[in-house]
């Protein structure tokens, strides 16, 4: 059966910080120039029109802190196109996660602790993408930003619920 979903999760972005090109191949917008930003803009409101259409709560979840400078200043422009975008719908909202994977000191990071205070690798070798580690970290601070806007229960993987 077909699912209807009244919620959808988005992330998007990692990689979209380039030259944006038409269905014929031809560059519509270099990465950087003036309108660069209102035709990825355009994008993704086109993206959440689909959503919205269909009367889906949609949640964009935002970049987390890159290592290197030039991908940080392009995750934070993207970060900025997302969160402007879903500002202009009522059942759209931006979920930064740009602190999330941040050292105690506030800064990018490749190993982080976990539960146990253990330090663990949370981000790929790209200094962009995360590791499983790191992931996990991601959800479960998206999951608690989400509980704090939609009356939503979460269980552990495995966990078993009372009945």
């Amino acid at each position: 059966s077909e699912r209807q979903p009244n919620i959808v999760m988005v992330m998007f972005g990692a990689n979209d910080a380039q030259d944006l090109k038409n269905l014929d191949g031809k560059t519509v917008s270099h990465y950087g120039d003036k309108d660069w930003n209102e035709n990825y803009g355009k994008n993704v409101a086109d993206f959440l029109e689909i959503l919205l259409q269909r009367n889906i709560t949609v949640f964009w979840v935002g970049n987390p802190i890159a290592r290197d400078d030039y991908y940080k200043k392009r995750m934070q422009n993207l970060n900025y196109v997302f969160e402007e975008e879903t500002k202009k719908y009522k059942n759209a909202a931006f979920i930064p996660t740009w602190d999330v994977l941040k050292s105690v000191n506030g800064r990018y990071s490749d190993y982080l602790p976990d539960a146990a205070g253990k330090n663990r690798l949370a981000r790929a070798s790209d200094g962009i993408h995360t590791t499983p580690f790191g992931a996990e970290i991601l959800i479960k601070a998206v999951i608690k930003k989400l509980q704090e806007k939609v009356n939503l229960e979460f269980r552990e993987i495995g966990e078993e619920k009372n009945l």
